[in-house]
This record gives structure tokens, sequence and C-alpha cells, in this order.
């Protein structure tokens, strides 16, 4: 309780943003972390999995990569991993129950090397802004 007004207080505990391997919000994620804050990322895998947004092809084909040298991960599996593996909750949305489980069962149990993160966070186009419209 708050000692002057007696009423219950709350504190946050966790921020959450749009994020995703394009859009790298360091910034905020900066700040969360400055306040003790968790980060939590939502919507990263927006426009990833989409073959018909071409801004996503390059990333795609470094994740495709990427999860070929990790035993055969999925590009979603490879970019919710990058997310998990830099200590931040994902929501990953999906109303296919199948890309549910394979978004989530092949998270967990491995983990990317340094140069595979390396060349994530080299996707990034947030400094630029290119393509913030879509998300």
């Amino acid at each position: 309780k708050n000692a002057k007004t007696g009423k219950a207080t709350t504190m946050k505990t966790d921020i959450q943003t749009k994020r995703a391997v394009l859009f790298q919000d360091e910034q905020t994620i900066a700040v969360a972390q400055s306040y003790g804050l968790w980060y939590q990322a939502y919507s990263s895998l927006r426009g990833l999995l989409d073959a018909h947004n071409p801004q996503y092809d390059h990333a795609r084909r470094v994740l495709a990569a990427i999860g070929d040298r990790h035993g055969g991960k999925s590009v979603a599996q490879v970019a919710l991993r990058w997310e998990v593996q830099q200590g931040h909750g994902v929501i990953p949305r999906s109303f296919d129950p199948a890309h549910l489980h394979e978004n989530l069962a092949g998270v967990l149990d491995w983990a990317l090397d340094d140069e595979a993160m390396a060349e994530i966070e080299a996707l990034s186009v947030r400094a630029g802004e290119g393509a913030r419209e879509e998300l």
C-alpha cells in the first residue's frame, strides 16, 4: 500500500512492443532495462513468413541459412530463438495449431552461435525506418 494514500499500488514489471528481425528496437530495450523491466516482444514473425512480401526476402534467406546450420530449424524458429536468447519474451501470433507447435516446440532446446546472432542483428533496418509502416 502507498504510505500516504493507503491505496494499493502496482508496479509495472515489463514492457511489450512490436519487434522483429528487421525492426530491432534497441532503444526501447535499453530504456526498459534501465528501469528493471522485462522486455516482451510481440509480432516477432509479422511479415517475415509472407512469401509475397519482398522486403523480407533477404532476411528469410539469412534465417533459412542459419536454420540449416543449426540442425534444420525453420525461419520462424530461428527468429524466435534470437529473441528468446536475448532474454526477451515472445508472443508469436498464429491461429494454426501446427504453426504454434512448430514456433514454440523448436525454440528452447538449442542456441544460436555468436556468428548467427551477429548476422541477425545486421538485418535491422530500424535506423532508416525503411519499412516501419508494415509493422
